[in-house]
């Protein structure tokens, strides 16, 4: 809603009077009767359709003489809120679901205002809205009371000490502990989408993540290839059936890994004597570039620092 549309509702929710305690008592015995009503199982007669049209009639009027409420409490969550992508009219709009279900559940019989009775119903709509919209991660209605709590401590302590608090005091000034408040302030924390603008020339923020999958493993093409050269040669150093078995052990030519098993039958050897030779090529590999090669199902003899995975050069 724009500003001017948003100034016309203002102006239409002003002209409501506003209801002394009797009116919202009779108003409030008018709704429940309503909803009684509504509840009943049968056909009604006609005197009891006509009290269901009275209530409808109270429920509404009652409601329109506490929109401003609405307003009020809204502007005053808009006003502390941070980093929150609602309007003000969302806040309302909110509210108000919250007034009408007050309206319902109200009892004037009780001897307090209906204005005070509804306050907690319109907070608890506005605060709920604001958690769905701002937040990944939902919090509890009674959780982020005490996180409003927290943040106006923050702010009232900064005020007079001119620090910002301890996560212990703040812990003591909400009655929780610390590893629950530190857990509630994680949840809290707002998330951002990747699409939204983060430079003022208009690049999104996904645009200036690097690609994982291009650099592959954070090395530039001209580094993979020069490892991959480095290898080739390596290989050299070999014999012929060494070589064999570590470019099927690792899949260097067709991706595909073998076991030592399939290496043996195509090659005609037991397994242990393929296990044996992969071992001896592993050892002259590591004499010449001091890196380190295995998979997790047969770990090499000796550990040592790994520089590159080998199968970066697959």
């Amino acid at each position: 809603m724009q500003p001017d549309a948003f100034k016309t509702y203002l102006n239409a929710i002003g002209n409501y009077p506003l209801l002394t305690p009797d009116q919202e008592i009779e108003l409030s015995r008018q709704i429940h009767r309503m909803l009684e009503l509504k509840e009943l199982d049968r056909e009604l007669t006609t005197q009891e359709k006509r009290q269901i049209k009275v209530g409808e009639r109270a429920k509404e009027k009652l409601i329109k003489s506490n929109l401003k409420l609405v307003v009020h409490i809204s502007k005053r969550y808009f006003r502390r809120l941070v980093s929150n992508n609602m309007e003000l009219i969302d806040l309302v709009q909110e509210g108000n679901i919250g007034l009408d279900r007050a309206a319902e559940k109200f009892d004037g019989t009780r001897g307090y205002k209906f204005s005070t009775y509804a306050y907690w119903w319109i907070r608890q709509a506005i605060t709920r809205a604001i958690d769905t919209s701002e937040r990944v991660v939902r919090i509890p209605a009674n959780s982020l009371e005490k996180l409003f709590r927290v943040f106006k401590f923050q702010h009232e302590h900064y005020i007079h000490s001119h620090r910002y608090p301890t996560l212990s005091e703040m812990a003591a000034h909400v009655e929780m502990k610390e590893d629950d408040l530190m857990m509630l302030l994680e949840r809290s924390t707002p998330h951002k989408s990747l699409d939204m603008l983060a430079t003022e020339d208009g690049h999104k923020l996904l645009d200036l993540m690097a690609d994982q999958s291009y650099l592959d493993d954070d090395h530039t093409p001209s580094e993979v290839k020069e490892r991959h050269d480095t290898l080739h040669d390596a290989l050299g150093a070999l014999s012929d059936q060494q070589r064999t078995i570590i470019e099927m052990y690792y899949g260097l030519k067709d991706d595909k890994e073998h076991s030592l098993k399939e290496i043996g039958d195509m090659l005609k050897m037991s397994r242990e004597c393929v296990r044996k030779h992969r071992d001896r090529a592993q050892r002259i590999l590591r004499q010449r570039f001091n890196l380190s090669i295995g998979r997790q199902d047969s770990p090499p003899p000796v550990q040592t620092p790994v520089l590159f995975d080998f199968k970066t050069f697959s």
